[in-house]
């Protein structure tokens, strides 16, 4: 496929596509096809790729060895065996594709500097060489697609209360639509873009990186930015279930959801989206899609506001990583400060209390120490601080299950029943949203994951108060003549296993 661009092309999708996708022959070869049909339609498809599935663990045996005053050879090969075995079954050669990649890799390995700035450029290596190789692929089966750095696209904005870890492995990037980012593509005069997600600049030209779920926040700030028609982000997973499919097949598919519901249900736990990567579409009005790379002739998740969104449970969702500060001191009527004490000390230390319980004399607080880079090692200097006011106590190792969708006060008879009847679990924080999106109840980790199949159980394997699609087993054994698929789906009637 050869084709020249005019400056006027319209319009763009973003495709996102995750590290399982990225890492095997047969993801690419859907990223292929589905290049061909955006751009055999007129649109301007732009690809923005993870690391291959597995290379960020070798980048964090690399860090750590290096850290240590240790040669980081077993991770390099790692990460180098690991290209070179996809660029052979790709049928490409991978010295002359990533030989100055795996160069530039090596010597940051060997920088003596090992701030915030040094690991978000040795993290982004990851992106940098997955799309490298995915360019060469795709011209190389006739595609003319043209590499793009996502640097080029995005800038981190500037954050004066963020520490150093959280502007360099967490930045925010400004989302308003910009001509410019469009009028940069097309300079590029190609059919299809390929980049990177999870990465950026800041104002000084340095890397940084977007933190965790930066790869789909990446795409949603490049469509939001370019006024894209639809983002999809592909994936190893149908879309949004009502709970983790890992932890049972009655697990079901949820066809639509709101943007404030998928919101919540990623900040909940739902790891198949970050909630940072709505925003942005969200205020575009573009449409989410969420798409299975092994089955893509199914329709999987649509986020977007409708008149077919029907209130009521979506999800049961669950996330560790976990700890809540309790702040006691004595029992007072009513007392004035409390909460703006723990608030403001809180606050100045960098720390986001998650959710929150509070009597006249206790102040209960989670931690998501898995979406706050560097919060762990903060905990010792808020709790000297908050010692000047009130007695605290660190709970470590918890995990919050939630009850997730829109007008959850309606249910709450119903899941107390249902606590009720699972024995009443030691609770340690219980939080009905103050946006009525969920109600949520944080238990010790070993608890965590029985407690929400349980829930789970009793919420959607009897009645459907909404909506929903078959359950994770029957897509798996059901053929694809028996599920949803995409109107004029260019694949319609393949099947893929998966």
């Amino acid at each position: 496929m050869s084709r020249k661009v005019s400056s006027t092309i319209t319009p763009y999708f973003v495709l996102k596509f995750g590290g399982s996708s990225v890492a095997r022959p047969r993801g690419w070869k859907q990223i292929a096809r589905a290049a061909r049909a955006h751009a055999g339609r007129g649109e301007h498809p732009v690809i923005v790729c993870s690391a291959l599935g597995g290379v960020t663990d070798h980048l964090e045996a690399l860090i750590a060895a290096a850290e240590a005053g240790d040669t980081p050879t077993a991770a390099l090969q790692g990460i180098w065996q690991q290209h070179v075995s996809l660029a052979r079954e790709l049928g490409l050669d991978a010295d002359a594709v990533l030989g100055e990649r795996l160069a530039e890799l090596t010597e940051l390995a060997t920088a003596e500097n090992h701030g915030p700035a040094w690991r978000a450029r040795i993290f982004a290596m990851g992106e940098l060489m997955s799309t490298t190789l995915g360019a060469a692929y795709l011209r190389h089966r006739g595609i003319e697609a043209r590499w793009v750095d996502a640097r080029q696209l995005l800038c981190a904005e500037t954050d004066p209360a963020a520490n150093e870890a959280q502007r360099y492995l967490s930045a925010r990037c400004d989302h308003s639509r910009d001509p410019d980012v469009a009028a940069h593509l097309e300079r590029e005069s190609a059919a299809v873009t390929i980049t990177q997600g999870f990465i950026a600049r800041n104002d000084a030209g340095e890397t940084v990186l977007l933190g965790r779920g930066g790869s789909d926040t990446s795409a949603a700030y490049l469509a939001a930015r370019l006024g894209a028609r639809r983002l999809e982000i592909w994936t190893d997973v149908p879309g949004l279930f009502t709970i983790d499919p890992r932890r049972t097949d009655r697990s079901r598919l949820i066809p639509r959801v709101t943007y404030d519901e998928a919101a919540v249900l990623g900040a909940l736990g739902a790891k198949v989206l970050h909630p940072r990567c709505l925003e942005p579409v969200r205020e575009h009005g573009i449409p989410l899609a969420i798409r299975w790379t092994s089955r893509p002739e199914l329709e999987g998740t649509v986020i977007g506001d409708g008149d077919d969104n029907r209130p009521g449970i979506k999800a049961v969702t669950s996330r560790s990583k976990l700890c809540l500060v309790s702040m006691e001191r004595d029992r007072e009527w009513q007392p004035v400060g409390f909460m703006a004490e723990v608030a403001t000390c809180f606050h100045q230390h960098g720390l986001s209390m998650d959710l929150i319980s509070s009597s006249p004399s206790e102040i209960r607080a989670t931690i998501d120490l898995g979406a706050n880079p560097g919060a762990e090692a903060l905990l010792p200097g808020l709790l000297k601080d908050l010692k000047s006011f009130c007695r605290p106590t660190l709970h470590q190792d918890l995990t919050c299950v939630s009850v997730a969708g829109s007008e959850i006060g309606a249910e709450l008879p119903r899941i107390a029943a249902i606590m009720h009847l699972l024995g009443e679990p030691r609770i340690h924080l219980a939080s009905h949203a103050a946006d009525d999106t969920h109600v949520s109840y944080v238990v010790d980790e070993r608890l965590g994951q029985d407690l929400a199949v349980a829930i789970h159980e009793a919420l959607f394997c009897a009645t459907d108060s909404v909506p929903l699609g078959p359950t994770w087993d029957e897509l798996h054994q059901a053929p694809p003549s028996s599920v949803h698929r995409i109107p004029g789906s260019a694949v319609k009637g393949r099947s893929i296993s998966a």
